[in-house]
């Protein structure tokens, strides 16, 4: 039961909960698409739902960590400065998800983060509170902070606005490049953020 295996798994499930669904995706799916067995899954994770942990930790980990490395750079400047916060919420995770599948990374990560979205509401809260509500409550207090005369409803949903334009953004690359009939440029993540920001400022700053 060594590092390969362990690796192997993780590769197979990340790409099969991307595809077909977390809760669709049998263990015996992911064992028979990695070469495994269940007994090496029961080794290395002791259930699915710790798999399901490893292998969003073992994307978002390092993202949301630069995340929030650009997150204090901006707010050290200047705590009101809504472009650092809002480029340290979205460019990293652009940038990820804009870059083409490769070896470490089998795919990408926009596929696998819309799970988090769509998945029956226990997992999904299981997921979030794992992976992303450190970051996120680290995000909200960074806006609340530049924006304090939101109430806090208004705040919140403005907020979750903010990232479903992100995460459809990340996922429906392909929707822009039909509708656009090739025009705009689906492969910039920095373009997409100076596009992006704009929008999202105005809807955070917007009259109540």
């Amino acid at each position: 039961m060594n590092q390969e295996t362990k690796t192997r798994i993780l590769d197979a499930a990340e790409r099969l909960f991307a595809q077909d669904g977390i809760f669709t995706t049998s263990l015996r799916a992911i064992t028979d698409a990695a070469n495994a067995n269940l007994a090496a899954v029961n080794y290395h994770f002791g259930s699915k739902e710790a798999l399901v942990h490893a292998v969003f930790g073992r994307r978002l980990k390092p993202l949301n960590e630069r995340r929030l490395q650009m997150l204090d750079a901006a707010i050290a400047v200047d705590p009101k400065d809504l472009h650092g916060i809002l480029r340290a919420f979205a460019l990293p995770m652009l940038e990820t998800a804009f870059h083409p599948p490769h070896e470490g990374s089998p795919v990408n990560i926009g596929s696998l983060l819309i799970r988090l979205y769509t998945e029956p509401a226990q997992l999904v809260e299981r997921g979030f509170n794992e992976q992303m509500a450190c970051t996120a409550a680290r995000f909200v207090a960074a806006v609340r902070a530049a924006l304090p005369h939101l109430s806090e409803p208004v705040l919140f949903w403005r907020i979750h606005f903010c990232v479903g334009c992100l995460a459809h953004t990340m996922n429906a690359r392909l929707i822009l490049s039909a509708l656009s009939h090739g025009l705009i440029d689906t492969n910039s993540p920095e373009q997409a953020f100076e596009h992006m920001l704009p929008f999202l400022k105005a809807g955070l700053t917007a009259p109540e």
